[in-house]
């Protein structure tokens, strides 16, 4: 369930950068900017997936 929501949010997120209008976003930010705000936001989705990942496991033994 994780590896499948996170590659979602990924490709939204790379589909989204590459279809930004180009002289309003990759002329005025640094490659090297754009690739360390993907690569955190993704590292802080993967995280927060996982989290409530074994949330809802811990929540369901607990039930059973």
């Amino acid at each position: 369930m994780n590896l499948q929501t996170s590659k979602k949010i990924f490709d939204n997120m790379l589909e989204r950068i590459m279809n930004a209008p180009i002289n309003l976003y990759y002329d005025v930010t640094p490659i090297g900017t754009i690739q360390a705000r993907f690569g955190k936001d993704l590292k802080n989705i993967d995280k927060r997936l996982y989290d409530r990942g074994m949330q809802f496991c811990k929540t369901l033994f607990r039930v059973v």
